[in-house]
């Protein structure tokens, strides 16, 4: 795990006193929340320091850049203003480069979403409703690049398999309808196949739950995957998919390898790499004793901080 702090310059143009107070504590936050290096101006130039060279140094020594683009920023940016237009020539001579990757623009003050020419094409977040939960997790997992952890790994070729053949290849092909990459969704299977498994994200986010029938209205759930630690429910009914420090062992019982949910009730799964998912029964069909139509609905939710 990469625990060294990531070095973040911060572009930004002085639009006004609550602007600036805006960004500086946007870098506070960011320093001591997200534990980021930020550099900003108005911490490191002194009076009667040298602006332009701060500039030049911290964007050539940051690992990666914040663009904060307001009506402004873009403004001067495109017209080689000021500071902004010599931060924005520093940048756009990196992209010409190639050097995109620790480019990071966000949008405030800027309802048209505009963003400088050189920065034409880049994904940016949008923060012109101020900074929140979700805005501030996809930044900082930007920058500690915990957004890569979400990327699906690459599976075999299924037609090279040793002693390949049609029923091993079926087998393979059965496992898309028993798995969703995504943190967010919703499961529809049939629990008697696959030995009851369904698995749900990916990575050190994967949980693989199993299930077995138990009644029309409620179904087992079990830990005994090779990835799941632990197993819990709720000790106080709960109606919506609670918030992470809701899942503390005060609030959540994980005594038991097997939980018996019924329709609309909330379990708790931790897998052994830590993280945290929550799945909510939707629906059970129990009504073929052959076991062709035993399906279970879930919606889950994995938690990714």
């Amino acid at each position: 795990m990469n625990t060294q702090a990531p070095t973040l310059f911060i572009s930004y143009s002085h639009d006004s006193k609550e602007h600036k107070e805006w960004v500086k504590k946007l870098a506070y936050d960011l320093r001591v929340t997200g534990g980021v290096d930020a550099l900003l101006d108005q911490w490191s130039v002194r009076l009667g320091g040298n602006l332009n060279e701060f500039m030049k140094n911290g964007l050539n020594d940051a690992k990666m850049v914040l663009c904060i683009c307001t009506e402004e920023y873009v403004e001067k940016a495109n017209k080689n203003i000021g500071g902004v237009g010599i931060e924005a020539t520093i940048i756009s001579n990196e992209i010409s480069k190639g050097n995109k990757e620790h480019i990071i623009p966000i949008i405030r003050n800027n309802p048209n979403a505009k963003t400088p020419e050189s920065l034409e094409g880049l994904l940016y977040e949008d923060f012109n409703d101020g900074v929140n939960r979700d805005n501030f997790k996809k930044l900082l997992g930007r920058i500690w690049s915990e957004d890569l952890k979400k990327l699906p790994p690459v599976g075999k070729n299924p037609f090279s398999m040793e002693n390949f053949n049609e029923i091993n290849y079926s087998v393979h092909l059965d496992q898309i309808n028993y798995s969703n990459p995504e943190f967010e969704g919703k499961a529809d299977f049939n629990y008697s196949h696959n030995d009851g498994k369904y698995k749900i994200g990916t990575g050190e986010y994967a949980f693989t739950t199993r299930w077995t029938k138990s009644g029309r209205t409620n179904i087992h759930a079990y830990k005994d995957s090779t990835n799941i630690e632990r197993i819990g429910s709720f000790r106080n009914k709960i109606t919506d998919f609670p918030q992470k420090d809701q899942l503390s062992t005060d609030d959540v019982d994980y005594t038991s390898r097997v939980r018996n949910p019924y329709l609309a009730d909330y379990t708790v799964w931790m897998n052994k790499a830590g993280k945290f998912a929550v799945t909510k029964v939707v629906e059970i069909n129990d009504a073929d004793k052959k076991g062709d139509h035993n399906n279970l609905v879930f919606e889950y939710k994995i938690y990714d901080n």
